[in-house]
């Protein structure tokens, strides 16, 4: 095809190029966005359940049994242990701390209600508190769908 010296403008072919290239820099621009590193937030997750988990077994230490049940608030005889605005507070994974006390089979651990994050940064926070594999240890993901940090050691 015989290109006029006059006219100015791109080929079709040139175009088509360069729009592939804007697709492939798309691409890899929403896929580095879509995970993008949840360091900071599972970071302060996981320091707010272990400085929690601490509470908790200090309770254990000078009562020789553990807090009754609280799902939403500092469970009872607790609030000299753990802050109630600081317990009750949306976690920076999404949901809310609740602590599920030992009955029958259900060994006492605290969990995270409903979180709305990705499974993948759960995981990662599984990384921090344990082996990184949700289904199993001491961080995991209990029987309601909950994962939850049990406060005995080698469940």
């Amino acid at each position: 095809m015989r290109r006029d010296s006059n006219l100015k403008g791109y080929t079709l072919v040139e175009v088509l190029a360069t729009g592939a290239v804007v697709a492939i820099f798309a691409a890899v621009a929403v896929s580095q966005l879509r995970s993008r590193d949840m360091g900071p937030e599972v970071g302060q997750v996981a320091a707010e359940m272990k400085t929690f988990e601490l509470a908790f077994l200090a309770y254990y230490s000078a009562n020789s049994n553990w807090p009754p049940d609280s799902h939403r608030s500092v469970p009872s005889g607790m609030e000299n242990l753990i802050d109630e605005a600081h317990w009750s507070k949306e976690t920076a994974l999404g949901g809310h701390y609740y602590y599920e006390g030992p009955a029958g089979e259900i060994l006492p651990g605290i969990s995270i209600l409903e979180p709305t994050s990705e499974t993948e940064f759960l995981v990662q926070l599984d990384r921090v508190l344990d082996d990184g594999d949700l289904s199993k240890g001491r961080f995991r993901t209990d029987a309601n769908g909950r994962p939850t940090l049990s406060l005995v050691p080698n469940p």
